[in-house]
């Protein structure tokens, strides 16, 4: 059996920056808790706006952790390759 962890954060609304960084830390704080490891789901109401961004900032924490150079311009293209309209703003 798996065991498995919702974590909700709805104080972000649609089409709008998150409230503060802080909030970004605290969430990915929380995920990181509970799968340090493991695969996770990342999903808003279209799976493309705050979900986009919240996996940028994860993976732009990620190149940080590894010491690596971290291009949020290189993220962005990369994520919208994978998932069409990922990050609505222009770039």
């Amino acid at each position: 059996m798996q065991r498995l962890v919702h974590i909700g954060y709805y104080g972000w609304p649609d089409h709008c920056p998150a409230d503060s960084p802080a909030v970004c830390r605290e969430v990915l704080g929380l995920v990181h808790k509970f799968y340090a490891k493991k695969p996770i789901i990342v999903h808003c109401s279209a799976g493309i706006g705050r979900t986009g961004t919240f996996v940028a900032v994860e993976m732009a924490m990620e190149k940080l952790r590894k010491q690596e150079v971290c291009s949020i311009a290189d993220i962005a293209k990369r994520l919208r390759q994978q998932r069409m309209h990922a990050i609505q703003n222009d770039m």
